[in-house]
């Protein structure tokens, strides 16, 4: 049993009687389906159709809480005021109020839900109350990573695509939705089948390597580093070299990693 607080994670609080709708016409997400029971993952994005911030969606009383890497957190309630314009809409920080824990390997019951990017990951718990914990925070990312589940360090941000961050594997894409800021790029992308990249996990050996180090097979550069946690790593790689990597043939610095496939990664 592993229970951690994400100190690298914060809430922004969306009231009012237009959040719902507010919030549908912006993100990848359609909050039509969003319920206590069954928080949501989504993804704001640049017009371009690139990455702005991601975060996991929850109904609570009368608000939505957007469950959000304290880094991103300013950014996306400055950029969603830019929208408010007459929508009956409130936005404020809820940081001080709310804090994120996740539990994993046999969770206690707590206050919380599977998490919507994959269960396998465990429980989500976005609590007013204090959490005894057993994990620290680099534990939890070396499990996030074993799983290939990608946090804010994974994107580039105004530049990663989400289907280049298997978004629309892990359950943060509505394609039955209608339009959003940089659908048509998501879209196009999607149906058009032209996703050459795709972040992947892997393991390796010795010291930790520093983000965006080139992974090599042979002489080509098939990738290069995102998070690293513990003896985890992602890599965004070519997919045309995919295969070669879980057959083992990719090095970093010129020693072999392993990479993995995640059970949810079914294209």
């Amino acid at each position: 049993m592993s229970i951690a607080h994400l100190t690298d994670r914060s809430v922004i609080a969306v009231s009012g009687d237009d959040r719902i709708t507010f919030l549908n016409g912006l993100i990848s997400q359609d909050m039509m389906k969003v319920t206590p029971e069954q928080p949501l993952y989504g993804c704001l994005l640049t017009p371009q159709g690139k990455y702005f911030a991601d975060f996991l969606i929850i109904a609570h009383d009368d608000q939505i809480l957007l469950d959000v890497h304290v880094s991103r957190k300013d950014a996306v309630i400055n950029r969603l005021k830019m929208f408010v314009l007459r929508s009956k809409v409130t936005l404020s920080d809820a940081g001080e109020q709310y804090k994120i824990y996740a539990a994993w390997h046999d969770a206690p019951l707590l206050n919380g839900y599977n998490d919507p990017r994959y269960s396998g990951l465990g429980l989500r718990v976005c609590t007013a109350d204090t959490v005894v914990t057993s994990a620290g925070l680099e534990d939890y990312h070396a499990w996030r990573i074993q799983n290939g589940v990608p946090d804010v360090a994974d994107f580039d941000l105004e530049r990663t695509a989400l289907l280049e961050a298997n978004l629309d594997l892990l359950h943060g894409v509505a394609w039955d939705k209608g339009c959003y800021m940089g659908q048509e790029l998501t879209a196009r992308t999607h149906y058009r089948g032209l996703i050459k990249k795709r972040l992947l996990p892997f393991t390796f050996s010795g010291n930790a390597p520093a983000h965006d180090t080139p992974l090599m097979i042979g002489t080509d550069t098939i990738g290069h580093t995102r998070s690293i946690a513990g003896n985890h790593g992602m890599a965004l790689i070519k997919m045309e070299y995919a295969d070669r990597a879980w057959g083992g043939d990719a090095t970093l610095g010129g020693q072999t990693v392993i990479f993995s496939k995640p059970a949810w990664f079914i294209i």
